[in-house]
C-alpha cells in the first residue's frame, strides 16, 4: 500500500501525490463526526487503501477558508441640494439580517428646522433605530454661521421582512412650518 499525501478540496477531484510527504488538505466542506465544518484544514499523512486515505497522522487547524457573507454597513446620504431639487424623497434598499445601515441627511438647525430625532419605523420588529446625532460642519478655518451640517441615524436589521422609515424636516414649535422636506426609506430585510 503506497504512502500518500496531497492537497485537495474535499469532494473535488485531485492528484494525490505518492511521495510519502505530509501535505495540507482543505476539508472545509468535510463532515467530521456528522457535523459540517467550515474553515478547517488538515495535514494528513497516511496510506491509500481502495482509493481512500487511511491516516496515520492528522493535524487539524482552523483557518478562514469560508466564503460566508459578513454583516456589513450600508449608508444613504442626501445633501441639501438633493432636497432643494425634490422636497419629498422616497428610496428603497435591501439589507440582510444583522446588517446595520446609516441614513445621513442635510440639516441646518440655524434655520429653525430639524429632522425628527426618532424616525417613524413602520415595523419595529424588523428594524431598530440604534442611534441619532447631529454633526456640525467642520473645516479649517471654521465655516461661516449658517453652514449646514448633517443628522445621522443608525439602524439595525433584526429579522426578515419589510419596514418603512419616515422622517420630516420641520420647525418643531407650535405654529412652525411642518414637512418642509420629507424622507421615506423602504427597507427589505433578507
Amino acid at each position: 500500500m503506497p504512502v500518500v499525501g496531497g492537497i485537495y478540496e474535499y469532494g473535488a477531484e485531485s492528484d494525490i501525490g505518492r511521495d510519502g510527504e505530509s501535505r495540507t488538505v482543505d476539508v472545509s466542506d468535510a463532515e467530521i463526526e456528522g457535523e459540517p465544518e467550515v474553515g478547517l484544514q488538515a495535514k494528513i499523512k497516511g496510506i491509500e487503501v481502495d482509493d481512500h486515505i487511511v491516516a496515520s497522522e492528522v493535524e487539524i487547524e482552523a483557518v478562514d477558508t469560508s466564503q460566508e457573507e459578513t454583516a456589513e454597513q450600508v449608508s444613504i446620504e442626501l445633501s441639501c441640494d438633493d432636497f432643494m431639487a425634490v422636497q419629498d424623497i422616497s428610496q428603497e434598499m435591501e439589507v440582510y439580517v444583522g446588517d446595520s445601515f446609516i441614513v445621513t441627511l442635510c440639516s441646518n438647525p440655524t434655520t429653525g428646522f430639524q429632522w425628527s430625532e426618532t424616525a417613524q419605523v413602520s415595523d419595529q420588529t424588523v428594524l431598530e433605530q440604534v442611534d441619532h446625532k447631529l454633526v456640525s460642519p467642520e473645516s479649517e478655518p471654521p465655516p461661516p454661521p449658517g453652514t449646514p451640517g448633517q443628522e445621522i441615524w443608525t439602524f439595525e436589521a433584526l429579522k426578515t421582512g419589510t419596514s418603512t422609515i419616515s422622517m420630516e424636516y420641520s420647525q418643531p414649535w407650535e405654529g412652525g412650518e411642518k414637512e418642509e422636506w420629507t424622507f421615506e426609506l423602504t427597507i427589505v430585510v433578507k
